[in-house]
């Protein structure tokens, strides 16, 4: 057992070194530094005083949370279904889902935004096909409501994918049992499905809402 212990310890260890460097340490000297001043590096709360007295600065942190809140909730409502289906499905629709999956987890960044920007931007394909037929309205892909569309739409695959090893997790026998005892659909899933799915679904919620945060301020949206 020791020698096990020791083996898997060292096989750990290359990956808790990149940790260590490219997180923790990164984020532990971003603490140090919000406490000092720049100039004579002694300790100040000046910085968080500033944050939490500015308008601007109030206005990205209430927006920040709203589109992450919004976005994770209904980014996650939609994988639960997704998953739901691909755990449903078998043969080959199964790995189609699945390819689709990772094809738009991977779409994120840099190519998704410039992905909206060519479709629903001010001048794009999308926005000028719809204002020549009529049905153009008032979005505005650069506003609040716009980014929140963007990270909706990278939410619901990644969510899903995160979601599936739970979905797989759940026993054939359960939905058996379940079926034998006459419960519908709906009471396998809201007294047996779910609560096994809860600790998974939570994760993924906070992990996503997180993601959303951490990505950056959303300022002065009108």
């Amino acid at each position: 057992m020791m020698k096990k212990s020791k083996t898997s310890v060292f096989l750990l260890a290359p990956f808790l070194i990149v940790v260590l460097i490219y997180e923790l340490l990164p984020l532990g000297q971003l603490v140090l530094n919000s406490f000092l001043q720049k100039k004579n590096h002694t300790i100040t709360l000046e910085y968080y005083i500033r944050i939490f007295t500015t308008p601007v600065y109030l206005q990205a942190i209430q927006n920040s949370i709203r589109i992450s809140l919004i976005s994770a909730l209904i980014g996650l409502s939609v994988a639960f279904f997704a998953g739901k289906a691909y755990f449903e499905s078998d043969g080959k629709l199964k790995q189609f889902f699945y390819l689709v999956l990772n094809m738009t987890s991977n779409f994120s960044g840099v190519p998704l935004t410039f992905a909206f920007m060519i479709l629903m931007g001010n001048t794009g394909v999308l926005t000028l096909l719809l204002q020549k037929t009529g049905l153009g309205g008032d979005f505005n892909l650069y506003s609040g409501n716009g980014l929140l569309l963007v990270y909706i739409y990278f939410q619901i695959p990644l969510a899903t994918l995160l979601l599936l090893p739970a979905f797989l997790g759940l026993k054939k026998e359960w939905r058996e049992a379940a079926t034998i005892l006459n419960a519908s659909s709906f009471s396998y899933w809201w007294k047996i499905g779910i609560p096994n799915l809860l600790p998974s679904i939570l994760g993924t919620f906070v992990c996503k809402r997180l993601g959303c945060l951490c990505n950056g301020v959303c300022v002065d949206f009108e």
